[in-house]
């Protein structure tokens, strides 16, 4: 009964979230007709991968992210991206098909940010049955011309070839970020001002405080 209550009250938070996440006023664009954006009435149901649309022409509607392109909810934008891979174990590792994934800058790059939960060892014990899950995220690029993505290794790989090669890539028409990257002071914690500075066409400016800062 103790661990039942636990688990009760761990879950309630995201519960009562969800329960009371409002519709926001936004926009939204159909993968079918990229010309057109409806605005209406948005929430985005993130475990489920649905976005509500309610407006006063119809009852709600509910689209998933092979029907939709583009939305953005509040001040937050969205694009659907997929055929990219998660996570590093059996169980819990895949390909995400398609997705509602938050941008967080956008112009000649797409930055995005992509969370998963990925499943750690299974426990054994019959005191404490099913198991635990760890939140993990992964940075995605994009341009606007292409729909495929670039994934960026983040953690203990961030200095590797494939975080640099990757990165490089798309920003080929600015040598100055370009080798930023190859001097490996490009990190999760200055990526988007590197991106940013990509997309302004404006110099890079160092992120305060930031481990990738030298001297």
């Amino acid at each position: 009964m103790k661990l039942y209550c636990f688990f009760f009250l761990l879950l309630l938070p995201q519960a009562l979230r969800a329960q009371f996440t409002r519709f926001e006023s936004g926009t939204y664009i159909l993968g079918k007709d990229p010309r057109i954006s409806y605005p209406a009435q948005l929430k985005l149901q993130e475990k489920k991968q649905l976005l509500l649309v309610r407006n006063p022409e119809v009852k709600t509607l509910e689209l998933t992210p092979e029907e939709v392109s583009y939305a953005r909810i509040g001040k937050q934008a969205y694009l659907t991206a997929g055929s990219f891979n998660i996570g590093t174990k059996l169980l819990t590792g895949g390909i995400v098909t398609r997705a509602f994934v938050p941008v967080l800058d956008s112009g000649c790059i797409m930055l995005m940010r992509y969370e998963y939960k990925e499943r750690d060892e299974v426990m054994t014990d019959p005191k404490y049955p099913g198991a635990s899950f760890t939140r993990r995220h992964m940075y995605l690029l994009q341009s606007p011309a292409s729909y495929a993505v670039t994934v960026l290794p983040v953690g203990t790989q961030w200095g590797n070839s494939r975080f640099q090669e990757g990165l490089s890539l798309h920003l080929a028409s600015r040598p100055d970020l370009v080798e930023l990257v190859q001097q490996s002071r490009i990190t999760e914690n200055n990526l988007r001002a590197v991106i940013q500075a990509f997309n302004s066409n404006q110099p890079y400016q160092p992120v305060p405080n930031s481990t990738s800062s030298r001297p």
